[in-house]
């Protein structure tokens, strides 16, 4: 339900914040500011056996708030909770899906949005090699290897935060000023700050994303990085995004990459002229950045990284391939 309504003491006395739940045995339901002034979102679980067709919504929302509230309501719709939608494919020629036109998640996490601009990230790249003629016949069918994995494990961990605010039950006594009500509360509030917790701060799901397996990366034999919602663990390990660092002068390492591919350096004795040339040939962008930095050094366990323009490591090694052209064909999907 999307409401006008002043934001006084009347009904929201709590301090200014973003989202507001109500959790009690009889309602369950989110509030959400819409523009900081007087523009709210209502969301309500409602019961299984209720028609949204019947409901008044100024009741629902003095229930929601325990008092009236003086709305005005903009508009209301029904919505499913729970979505864990993926396409079959992610397209092919000339039709390519991405955002919610290749899943659908249920909104917590965030992750819609951003496995989606990751999407986009992943196959830009690509539609621009194919555009500017340096890519192979199998680079665009890469984006689906890589990203369909992602969108399956991404929609699984938002599904799972759906059903944890969603099904967990709320003794009827929470209401009550007793100290069963005080445990009920206590036990209520310890379980949506871990949620909060757990949903919100998950740096291994936005920035642990790596392309296992995928058919343009080349891989070195390394062990896996363990894939945890929680625990981000920085590699260069050909699929992972590459590491983050500050460098000296307050840029991060990232900020120095090219618009195309980037081969990082860490030794300028180590000669990268066979692997330049064999980008020049198929007119594939390269760019050498030379850093001789020990803790980029250690941070990649290599002297050279190549590094896909999307930030991700396409390969790496102390010294240049022996057929450089190879390494250039795969990365290019030839």
């Amino acid at each position: 339900t999307l409401f006008r309504a002043p934001r006084d003491a009347g009904w929201l006395k709590f301090d200014r914040a973003w989202q507001y739940w109500v959790i009690a045995a009889d309602i369950r339901a989110l509030l959400l500011t819409v523009d900081g002034a007087d523009r709210f979102v209502l969301l309500t679980r409602i019961p299984d056996d209720v028609d949204p067709d019947t409901i008044d919504d100024l009741a629902l929302l003095e229930q929601v708030a325990g008092r009236p509230v003086a709305a005005e309501i903009i508009l209301r719709q029904p919505w499913t909770a729970g979505h864990a939608l993926l396409a079959p494919t992610y397209g092919g020629a000339r039709v390519w899906l991405v955002g919610d036109a290749a899943h659908l998640f249920t909104p917590t996490g965030g992750l819609g949005m951003n496995t989606g601009i990751d999407e986009c990230v992943n196959l830009a790249w690509k539609l621009a090699a194919d555009v500017n003629g340096w890519a192979g016949p199998r680079l665009l069918a890469s984006y689906e290897g890589d990203r369909r994995p992602i969108g399956e494990r991404n929609l699984a961990f938002a599904r799972g935060f759906a059903e944890s605010i969603g099904t967990f039950e709320v003794d009827p006594c929470v209401d009550d000023d007793t100290p069963e009500g005080a445990a009920e509360r206590a036990r209520l509030a310890a379980h949506l700050a871990d949620h909060s917790r757990r949903e919100m701060i998950i740096p291994g799901i936005a920035l642990g994303v790596r392309y296992e397996g995928s058919e343009i990366i080349w891989d070195d034999g390394s062990e896996p990085v363990s894939d945890d919602a929680y625990d981000y663990v920085p590699s260069a390990r050909p699929g992972h995004r590459a590491p983050h660092l500050w460098l000296d002068d307050g840029d991060a390492l990232c900020d120095r990459f090219a618009d195309g591919f980037t081969l990082l350096r860490t030794d300028a004795a180590v000669d990268v002229s066979g692997l330049v040339a064999a980008a020049g040939e198929v007119g594939l962008p390269l760019s050498v950045l030379d850093l001789e930095v020990p803790a980029i050094r250690a941070r990649c366990e290599a002297a050279l990284v190549l590094i896909f323009p999307d930030g991700h490591v396409a390969w790496r090694g102390d010294t240049a391939p022996d057929d450089p052209r190879a390494l250039i064909d795969r990365v290019r999907g030839a």
